[in-house]
């Protein structure tokens, strides 16, 4: 496809059906710049005249058509709860959405058009937060409720109805899933078993209807690719 404009690690990521952005990340020296690229060709990505209020990597993002939301990370001198929101057609910079329940990194991100989950994470201690946003207002995130089990490094998948969070470190890496439903607030339920237990995969991404999970890290990289069907619970297939 092409380039990123920098080689880094763990930015945050979302999209419209339009612009794919990728927001700061690690060179190792951690980042605040902001890149696109249009979905619809190919070519190396372009810096956003933007960029994030601050620099970070381990953290994610999650996005409607319009706005898209990073949340959380590490900043190279201590955990943030910050919250940048953007606006995908613009080259602007980020603006302050509101702020986490807890300052922490390796957060994981999803929802859906409407609302934005933010799952998990490190204080540096692992937790079982989980936050809700409501994408088209700005102000702090509330308590949705509580993941199964303290996890973090994990990825997440989704459709407009449910949010579902694979894999990560609890306390050991993990082949565990949960479900939410995004609607609603409460506790995760148990979706299922992925094939290989895993961690950062910030890769996962889905159309609605199925999600996929790819690579990550098992004790050594990584190049399995698992799928799920979103609506219905069981354990991944091979992809």
């Amino acid at each position: 496809f092409g380039d990123l404009t920098q080689a880094r690690w763990i930015p945050a990521s979302f999209s419209s059906s339009t612009r794919l952005v990728t927001c700061g990340g690690a060179t190792p020296t951690y980042v605040n710049t902001i890149d696109y690229v249009t979905i619809a060709s190919t070519g190396n990505a372009t810096t956003f005249t933007g960029i994030l209020s601050g620099t970070r990597t381990y953290f994610d993002g999650h996005s409607n058509e319009t706005r898209g939301l990073t949340g959380g990370g590490e900043t190279g001198s201590g955990k943030t709860d910050t919250i940048d929101l953007l606006i995908i057609a613009s080259k602007a910079n980020a603006t302050d959405f509101g702020n986490l329940t807890a300052a922490r990194a390796s957060v994981v991100s999803s929802g859906s058009p409407t609302r934005g989950l933010f799952m998990g994470g490190n204080t540096p201690t692992v937790i079982n937060n989980v936050d809700f946003v409501t994408l088209a207002t700005t102000g702090n995130a509330q308590d949705f409720g509580d993941m199964t089990a303290a996890t973090n490094y994990g990825g997440a998948v989704s459709s407009n109805i449910r949010v579902v969070y694979a894999g990560g470190y609890a306390p050991s890496i993990t082949n565990k899933m949960e479900f939410f439903t995004t609607a609603s607030a409460g506790n995760g339920t148990d979706f299922g078993d992925l094939i290989t237990s895993r961690i950062i995969l910030t890769g996962s991404s889905s159309n609605g209807i199925r999600g996929v999970i790819p690579g990550g890290y098992t004790g050594s990289d990584s190049n399995v690719i698992e799928f799920i069907t979103i609506a219905t619970t069981g354990n991944a297939s091979d992809f």
